[in-house]
């Protein structure tokens, strides 16, 4: 009950602050016609980089109902342990995200989120591990965790800016903040489908 509660209480006692800090503008809302969105799901490039995020999203969600089992059958690790062991991909993530995020932005991203990927499969052959490579062990198990987590971030994190570039480039004539509104949304579309 504690978190439900304290998030719930939490998110009321923002809204005032929201509506006395919330600035008013004076311009009228842009509208964006179906037309950009559906030019830009006709690049391929741009519909593979969603495909990509969802993917990404997915390699995380997997382990929600499945890790817990595994580890707990496979080395009889307790509540506590297994919950140390399932932090170590979302704890890497956390902490290169914004490290990866500005390495894309100076060298370009599609290089880390390919690497990204290529870590990340690397990761699942050893979690479990692939009967080809050895046979379970919780260091190994730990070590593939963490490398999912230092995978996922090149993987995931690069695709909004270069979504935002392609969109940028196609629809020069739309101005920026609709189009960052747009990628914005279609990648949240992601996070939820994922």
């Amino acid at each position: 009950m504690l978190p439900f509660v304290s998030v719930g209480a939490t998110v009321l006692l923002i809204i005032p602050p929201t509506f006395l800090l919330y600035k008013k503008t004076s311009c009228q809302p842009k509208v964006i016609s179906f037309g950009v969105i559906r030019r830009l799901s006709g690049n391929f490039v741009f519909v593979l980089l969603l495909i990509s995020q969802v993917i990404c999203l997915t390699a995380l969600g997997f382990l929600n109902p499945t890790f817990q089992p595994f580890l707990h059958k496979q080395f009889g690790l307790d509540e506590l342990q297994v919950g140390l062991v399932f932090i170590c991909a979302p704890a890497m993530y956390m902490i290169l995200a914004a490290i990866f995020g500005a390495l894309a932005d100076k060298f370009g991203p599609r290089g880390f989120i390919v690497s990204g990927f290529l870590i990340s499969g690397v990761s699942f052959f050893l979690i479990g591990p692939a009967t080809f490579i050895t046979t379970p062990r919780l260091w190994l198990t730990i070590v593939a965790s963490l490398l999912m987590g230092v995978g996922l971030a090149p993987a995931f994190i690069p695709s909004y800016s270069d979504l935002l570039k392609i969109a940028k480039t196609q629809h020069p004539e739309v101005n920026t903040e609709v189009l960052t509104g747009v990628v914005s949304g279609l990648t949240s579309a992601t996070l939820s489908l994922g």
